[in-house]
């Protein structure tokens, strides 16, 4: 080619990236990690990157429709609260007495002021509190549940697969339909793209209705609703990592065995589970719920508090986020973590190399099998970094490791659907729920210590030696982490 064509495409070329990276510094200014890191795609990527950065990382201002999500959310909450004698305000009210909250929560009171004040989260009850490890226990329990259910049934699932699982359940729901239970189904359009064309087309039958949350007109992987909850009757809820698919029963030939973390209970707690479904369900589809039919509000003497804690782009804060920095900053003994996937923000590697430099004994399990090289690279980066803190860091062998799971001081957990990583704390739709009881704790504790025994330890000694292409791949993970 001539030279003068090479004199005009290259500087059009700059002028075009230049422009592609203002356009990115403008929409990521409240980022800058995130702007360097598409910054750089852009560059090393001319034209093309741009376009990958519309795919992935482009936030839209969060989508007008997201405010409009948060106006009409208030709105539900709003009338729950009101008829429940303003739950919300009398507890403010309440936090005055820090005897009273230390009482209930022990010395993460703080962290309950933190969620009743900035994340709506009323202290709530739960009893009868079951955990599961195993996807053929769970689904097993939350079959029978759905057998047994007499009047409503809710879900709401991030991926729920047109495999032989997920017709096992389409059949069950149509059967209770048949019955006059009525079923409410919410579904994430991402998530549940690659089902059967018709999988959830339940139009000919009465008491199902179906909605999809942020329909896949166009691919986006951001904003995605990550949730995996049921409620049965409004007396009994689970929440935990488990989707519907045959690879959480642990008969994937990619990952064999599944180890995930889910639980289902009964309290009041309930009736705030259900509102979050309420709030999505109402948004997405043009059957409503009323908050009038949840009735299960009745604290049992053998209850323990919690509080039902979610977060995701139509909230106004990091809820979720800043409720994980403060139960690992009032941590004085321990903390456990399992999370498939380890890119933590700023904040959170900071708390836990404060925690373990100051005597707390600090544990994170993550896969050995990853499921997503670069998000796996970046992790251990980041545990390299933790190691050098004193603190513990293991590999699950035993299959793959999907809980989400944090406990303080074998007293304080988190359990629900987020991970510890930039995507679940600040962009996806999640919920957990934070549990203040010792005798619970212990459940957790030896479900996470049970999966110590297929763990491997990753000591400084044998990080220092990993391969110079292993360090590479870390360090180039690391730099896109905040796209990951």
């Amino acid at each position: 080619m001539p030279m003068d064509f090479f004199a005009v495409i290259i500087p059009l070329m700059f002028m075009i990236n230049l422009f592609f990276s203002c356009f990115i510094i403008f929409f990521e200014r409240k980022n800058p990690s995130s702007a360097w890191s598409w910054i750089m795609v852009t560059t090393f990527i001319p034209m093309l990157g741009f376009f990958i950065y519309l795919l992935l990382g482009f936030e839209g201002r969060k989508y007008k429709s997201f405010k409009t999500k948060a106006a009409s959310d208030e709105a539900v909450y709003s009338d729950f609260y009101t008829k429940k004698d303003d739950i919300i305000y009398k507890q403010i009210s309440y936090l005055k007495s820090k005897q009273k909250l230390f009482k209930l929560c022990g010395g993460f009171w703080r962290a309950a002021v933190l969620n009743i004040i900035s994340a709506d989260a009323p202290l709530s009850s739960l009893y009868g509190l079951k955990i599961y490890s195993e996807g053929k226990e769970k689904f097993s329990a939350l079959f029978e549940d759905i057998k047994r259910a007499e009047n409503i049934i809710l879900i709401e699932y991030y991926i729920i697969r047109s495999d032989e699982l997920g017709f096992a359940l389409k059949e069950l729901l149509i059967k209770k339909a048949s019955e006059g239970v009525k079923i409410y189904l919410l579904y994430d359009g991402m998530g549940c793209i690659g089902c059967k064309k018709g999988f959830f087309d339940f139009g000919e039958y009465k008491n199902i209705y179906s909605a999809v949350f942020l329909p896949p007109k166009f691919i986006r992987i951001n904003y995605r609703c990550h949730r995996k909850i049921c409620i049965i009757d409004y007396k009994k809820a689970y929440i935990g990592g488990f989707n519907i698919g045959v690879e959480y029963m642990g008969i994937s030939k990619k990952f064999s065995s599944w180890r995930d973390c889910h639980i289902s209970f009964f309290g009041s707690a309930v009736a705030d589970l259900a509102l979050r479904f309420i709030c999505d369900f109402n948004f997405f589809s043009e059957k409503k719920l009323s908050v009038d039919d949840i009735n299960n509000t009745a604290k049992q003497n053998n209850s323990s508090p919690v509080q039902i804690i979610s977060g995701g782009a139509d909230c106004k804060r990091d809820n979720i986020l800043n409720c994980f920095f403060r139960l690992i900053s009032a941590a004085e003994e321990s903390i456990l973590i399992q999370t498939p996937y380890f890119v933590p923000d700023e904040s959170i590697i900071e708390a836990l190399k404060t925690a373990a430099l100051s005597g707390v004994r600090v544990k994170i399990m993550i896969p050995s099998k990853p499921d997503h090289p670069f998000v796996y690279w970046a992790s251990l980066s980041y545990i390299g970094e933790l190691l050098e803190t004193g603190a513990e860091c293991y590999g699950y062998d035993g299959g793959f490791l999907h809980s989400k799971l944090i406990i303080c001081d074998e007293f304080a957990v988190s359990v629900g659907t987020a991970n510890l990583d930039i995507r679940s704390l600040k962009l996806n739709f999640e919920t957990c729920a934070v549990i203040y009881d010792k005798q619970y704790a212990k459940g957790f504790v030896e479900a996470f210590n049970s999966s110590l025994a297929k763990c491997k330890k990753i000591t400084a000694e044998d990080y220092k030696k990993r391969s110079p292409f292993a360090k590479v791949k870390e360090s180039v993970a690391r730099l896109i982490s905040p796209m990951l």
